[in-house]
């Protein structure tokens, strides 16, 4: 019985963190970021930068920070609470922790 609710707990919270997102590291800044399975380097022409994306993802405008930011076709600015800050993420999107820079931030 014991040995279930283990295996209940652990499903419940390892499992499902370790299909939605990874930290990946870029080469280009010597940093770790929050990424989906899946993502690419993609080189980003308006800020200059290389940074992991999904494969379907392009430079979107976040009217909130200025800025054009790596992100998928259905990606919309989203209120990340832990940094007051809003990125571009898709709909339903929450952040994730990562571990290397101490930081909450929506997986790209």
């Amino acid at each position: 019985m014991k040995f279930m609710a283990v295996l209940f707990l652990l499903t419940i919270f390892l499992i499902p963190t370790n299909l939605r997102a990874e930290q990946k590291y870029n080469p280009y800044t010597g940093e770790y970021e929050t990424v989906y399975p899946g993502a690419e380097l993609k080189y980003n022409p308006y800020t200059g930068n290389h940074e992991y994306a999904r494969p379907d993802a392009s430079p979107k405008y976040n009217p909130y920070s200025g800025d054009f930011e790596m992100a998928p076709e259905n990606a919309s600015p989203q209120y990340n609470p832990y940094s007051g800050d809003f990125e571009m993420a898709p709909k339903g999107a929450s952040p994730e922790y990562n571990p290397y820079n101490g930081e909450w931030e929506f997986p790209k």
